[in-house]
């Protein structure tokens, strides 16, 4: 008689469908134990973890890198650039696969990204407690970093160099002026289990449709898990939370996640949020058809200049001084006549600024 080895589908199925089930679940991955610095003279307990237990193969996976202010002193934190001018390549992330292997990082045609300096404030630990805002969490998408191709368990390790000094009113440390004092390293663990586009299609149905809910806990973790990702089969979920959400956490998740994709179907979100009646909300909608990749983003948004709210119209003016094209200093030079005077001011300072340079060619 002929060994049967081929497992029935409906189990296969039904194991894909338990993991899924599991990795749609809010819980965060294990961290490793914090680790204490000292940076000049300040006492921080920083660790890294990834924001879930685990990963769907296809879908990004995200980091957060926990910094703890031990100090009696509230702080300004300054972390490193990568590759800032005239000094030490300070900052990187290594990612190490289940053979063993370190990761190749992507080239910037395919999402390796350099990353700018941070300055974040950071409260002290007083009365043996930490303050609600005692601690920063920065998010690491390592997507810019390696390209994970495979399922397995992966290690990462973190390098960056960091200053510390006490907090001001106004940030005190900057970039030329100082060099990183300590640098600190720490590492963590994730797993990623076997996707491909079955899997990762599932997961993107039952994200969108936890995301449609709209509730105040887990349809915001599927829209960050949702606007995370590049593959076009969220937009009509994302497209969907902008029209439809009340919550506004779930709305600014997805609208974040419109500027990824030049599609007409993304498009026409950034055209409903430019249109919506929370002025709040048209602004950060003029800010992602600024890094909007779609052909018709940009004449959407100078046609935002006459928005009612001047928090719009600052944003269509910022994008019209990073344009400086001749076409945009035209409109800039309307914008001089505003009723606000911030935008009438800022839109005066540019021209004269610029007035001895020559408009960028239109690309």
């Amino acid at each position: 008689m002929k060994k049967q080895t081929r497992r029935p589908g409906h189990l296969r199925t039904a194991a894909l469908l338990c993991a899924l089930a599991a990795l749609c679940a809010p819980a965060r991955g294990s961290a490793q134990t914090p680790q204490t610095f000292w940076i000049d003279g300040y006492e921080l307990r920083v660790s890294l973890h990834p924001v879930r237990a685990g990963f769907v193969l296809g879908e990004p996976v995200t980091l957060s890198l926990d910094v703890e202010n031990r100090s009696d002193t509230d702080l300004e934190l300054l972390l490193s650039g990568e590759r800032g001018p005239g000094r030490a390549d300070d900052f990187e992330v290594t990612v190490t696969g289940p053979d063993g292997r370190v990761l190749p990082r992507p080239s910037p045609e395919e999402g390796g990204a350099e990353v700018s300096y941070d300055n974040s404030y950071v409260s002290a630990a007083r009365d043996g407690y930490m303050m609600s805002d005692g601690s920063m969490h920065f998010i690491v998408t390592l997507s810019n970093w390696a390209k994970v191709e495979g399922p397995g368990q992966y290690t990462v390790t973190y390098r960056r160099g960091v200053r510390a000094g006490p907090r001001a009113r106004r940030y005190r440390i900057f970039p030329g002026t100082t060099r990183a004092a300590v640098e600190v390293s720490v590492q963590t663990t994730f797993e990623v289990v076997e996707g491909g586009p079955e899997a990762l299609a599932q997961l993107i149905e039952q994200l969108g449709n936890q995301m449609l809910k709209c509730d105040r806990d887990s349809s915001v973790n599927a829209a960050t898990r949702l606007a995370a990702m590049t593959d076009e089969r969220v937009l009509k979920y994302v497209v969907g939370a902008v029209q439809s959400c009340k919550n506004p956490s779930v709305r600014y998740q997805a609208l974040n996640a419109l500027s990824n994709f030049k599609s007409d179907e993304a498009f026409e979100g950034l055209r409903l949020a430019a249109a919506d009646a929370d002025e709040d909300f048209r602004t950060v909608a003029a800010n992602q058809l600024g890094g909007s990749k779609h052909p018709k983003a940009l004449k959407l948004l100078f046609s935002m200049r006459r928005d009612p709210y001047y928090g719009v119209r600052l944003m269509v003016l910022q994008v019209l001084e990073g344009t400086d094209t001749a076409e945009a200093r035209k409109l800039i030079w309307e914008m001089t006549q505003d009723e606000h005077p911030l935008v009438r001011d800022e839109a005066l300072r540019f021209l004269q600024e610029r007035a001895t340079h020559p408009p960028q060619k239109e690309k």
